[in-house]
């Protein structure tokens, strides 16, 4: 029927006022990165002294920057004191970031995130590595839920619907048992569980082999990971019963500007379904800008939850004097609103603007969620993070969001108000059941009046 474009991973940008700030993809796991580390230091950090002044820079920048003035309840200067004694056991670049990180996991934030050299250039480059395939607990088997196209996975013949028995000669469900006993707490649940996925086909040495189960026989398939771009793509059609549908990956300017002209052909269509699923975010103001669409009057859609401390301290800090943005966000009244019914599909994947569109849809436009919870993963960071010693950054959360309806984005999964579970016979028969419960809520749902502006 249509390739689901929208779950295509990437580790994306969501640009806030000025530009200074973005809110980005809560999964660095899914950022290439390097399986082997060497005893070896870049220049930049060759001698104990240099460790610790970048180890203290770290520290300050989520000490002055991070948006909560309690981090999350975690006690952030005992925090420094516990790991700053095992910078003297670290041996490579690579294990001072793997510290750094560990570190700043301690806050349990969905974006507050440390990228050695290597997944940094990767992140700016909007490049992730893969084998392939994404896979899902499915009927309580591990069964693939997406094939991502020209890679290994692709060409073996792998297909959706398929259950995996075995990877790396263990028993696929078994090692996601495990994996997901041993998982440490994250932001959410559904974060949690996306990492233990992310690392139930995390490989060795670069390399996968499964066995997947076709029919009565099993089929032993050798997949590489491979580094790649994923591409910006908006899809668009018209679906029986005079349904309109879009799909998109990030949010992007190209992407906005896309989506308008896709909704444009849609005007005359009796509701529209939005699929945002595996859709992790991007810029802000082309969230906003996608949003105005929807309302034929201003509106407050959005507050910003700041930090409201002074300037950030270290000598030549580009960012000590960059303006703080206003907390109330607003979009202009749009000439040609769409005002037919909406209903938004969303996921796991689902995160960041994907989360604050649909919220902003559902509580000011009465769209229906439909799918499962999102990865309750919004709050923003600056575009290109606080860079570091050795090539590597660090992001920070700098400010939340509060919907004025009093919702809270971060932290809190949103919850479909149809609740829908991937099952294998729909994967095996290529059903889309999601599409299938919007468009029969879209079907009986009356025209929605979008003039009456919110109070």
């Amino acid at each position: 029927m249509r390739t689901h474009l929208a779950a295509l991973l990437i580790a994306s940008t969501l640009v806030i006022a000025n530009g200074c700030s973005t809110l980005t993809s809560p999964t660095p796991l899914t950022i290439a990165s390097s399986t082997v580390s060497t005893s070896t230091f870049s220049y930049d950090l060759a001698t104990s002294a240099q460790r610790e002044s970048a180890f203290d820079h770290a520290w300050h920048v989520v000490n002055d920057r991070f948006y909560d003035s309690q981090f999350n309840g975690v006690n952030w200067e005992a925090v420094r004191l516990r790991y700053l004694p095992q910078l003297e056991r670290v041996d490579s670049d690579d294990a001072f970031y793997a510290l750094l990180s560990r570190m700043a996991g301690e806050l349990s934030d969905s974006h507050t995130r440390v990228y050695n050299a290597r997944q940094y250039r990767h992140r700016l480059d909007s490049v992730i590595s893969t084998y392939g395939l994404r896979v899902a607990d499915v009927d309580g088997k591990v069964a693939i839920v997406q094939v991502f196209p020209e890679t290994d996975a692709a060409r073996a013949g792998l297909r959706k619907g398929m259950v995996i028995d075995t990877i790396d000669g263990e028993k696929a469900i078994e090692r996601l048992a495990k994996l997901r006993a041993e998982a440490p707490t994250d932001a959410t649940p559904e974060r949690r569980l996306r990492t233990v996925i992310s690392r139930l086909l995390s490989g060795r040495a670069g390399t996968l082999a499964i066995e997947v189960e076709n029919g009565s026989s099993k089929t032993r398939v050798e997949l590489k990971r491979n580094d790649r771009e994923v591409p910006l793509v908006v899809s668009s059609e018209t679906l029986p019963g005079n349904i309109g549908y879009i799909a998109f990956n990030r949010f992007r300017p190209e992407a906005a500007a896309d989506f308008g002209r896709a909704l444009g052909g849609l005007r005359q269509t009796d509701g529209l379904i939005i699929d945002l699923r595996g859709n992790p975010g991007g810029s802000l103001g082309s969230m906003l800008a996608i949003a105005r669409h929807f309302f034929p009057e201003t509106r407050h859609v959005m507050t910003r939850k700041l930090r409201s401390s002074g300037g950030f301290g270290p000598e030549r800090d580009e960012f000590a004097t960059t303006r703080t943005p206003p907390p109330e966000m607003k979009i202009l009244a749009a000439s040609h609103a769409y005002t037919q019914p909406i209903a938004i599909l969303l996921d796991t994947y689902s995160a960041s603007a994907s989360e604050l569109l649909a919220t902003i849809l559902r509580e000011q436009r009465g769209a229906t969620i439909v799918g499962r919870p999102t990865c309750g993963c919004v709050v923003a960071v600056r575009p290109n993070g606080y860079r570091l010693p050795g090539g590597g950054a660090i992001f920070v959360s700098e400010s939340g969001f509060v919907s004025p309806f009093g919702s809270r984005m971060e932290g809190v999964p949103m919850t479909p108000d149809r609740a829908v579970a991937v099952t294998l016979a729909d994967l095996d028969a290529g059903v889309d059941p999601d599409v299938v419960v919007a468009k029969e809520w879209l079907r009986q749902r009356p025209t929605k009046d979008a003039e009456a502006p919110f109070h």
